[in-house]
């Protein structure tokens, strides 16, 4: 962001899309400048989050934030509470998961984590994989149910084998094609809510709303019923499978929410399941 707004502005532009910023990074060097006391006596990066946050419409930036600063996770996060944060440094680098959960996240989580470096940069990638997985699973037990009730996708991602990397998979959804149904997804939605310009999108929508938004037929009010019973879900859990399954049905064009978009928002709630580590 150092080139000022106007660099930034054609991104901005754009009402419905993210813009990263640097903010606070992990690597060392970041020192030479981000730390760099200014003449009010804010140091570089406090007054690149302090600034940024005047450009933007509600929720169009998200900022960088290395976990390798430990000193200042708390304070950042007090600089913009309600913002994601995109995490990177833990693992090789030195940041630990548990600190970033405990100083970053936030009620609606807001919290990205990057832990690819880890990964790309092991002798052995499949094991660095299974001990991440093994610290996630171990901090997991240790998460109140409320807290894992606010974030809206539990994806467990499992190593890739060489045998399944090496499939030709002709008949496989490209990049161009998923964009495309998320820009029709999004142009719903924001059809949906053109009457309450404080919300752009399924995630936001208050919970007052749910029911006339995302109405079920009997078939879909028993699955989720049969999955609310067997799971031990929540009532927050139950708002969110509905917004799920509406943004599914939204990306496959549907108007009504159907069986297998419940199906499918109910399969993101796997940590919700009880005693999940230790499957």
């Amino acid at each position: 962001p150092y080139m000022g707004y106007d660099s930034l502005k054609p991104f901005l532009d754009y009402e419905n899309k993210t813009t990263i910023i640097l903010s606070l990074t992990s690597n060392s060097g970041s020192n030479d400048f981000q730390m760099t006391e200014m003449t009010n006596g804010n140091l570089l990066f406090e007054d690149v989050i302090k600034c940024s946050q005047s450009w933007e419409r509600k929720g169009q930036i998200m900022y960088v934030v290395g976990a390798t600063k430990s000193d200042f996770l708390n304070y950042t996060r007090k600089l913009a509470p309600n913002h994601f944060f995109l995490v990177p440094g833990v693992g090789v680098q030195g940041g630990t998961l548990k600190e970033v959960s405990e100083k970053l996240l936030t009620d609606d989580c807001n919290l990205l984590v990057n832990m690819s470096r880890s990964i790309l940069y092991s002798d052995n990638p499949g094991e660095e994989t299974r001990k991440i997985q093994q610290e996630m699973e171990k901090y997991l037990n240790t998460i109140s149910g409320p807290l894992m009730d606010r974030i809206d996708l539990h994806v467990e991602v499992t190593p890739v084998s060489y045998d399944e990397l090496a499939i030709t998979k002709s008949q496989a959804e490209t990049s161009e094609m998923i964009r495309e149904r998320v820009i029709r997804a999004r142009e719903i939605q924001q059809l949906r809510y053109v009457s309450t310009p404080e919300i752009h999108n399924n995630s936001q929508m208050p919970a007052n709303q749910v029911r006339n938004i995302c109405v079920l037929d009997s078939a879909g009010n028993l699955l989720v019923k049969k999955a609310m019973e067997k799971l031990q879900l929540s009532a927050r859990a139950y708002d969110r499978i509905l917004k799920v399954a509406r943004t599914l049905a939204d990306l496959s064009g549907d108007e009504k929410i159907g069986l297998e978009h419940l199906a499918e928002a109910i399969h993101f709630r796997s940590l919700d399941r009880a005693n999940w580590a230790s499957q």
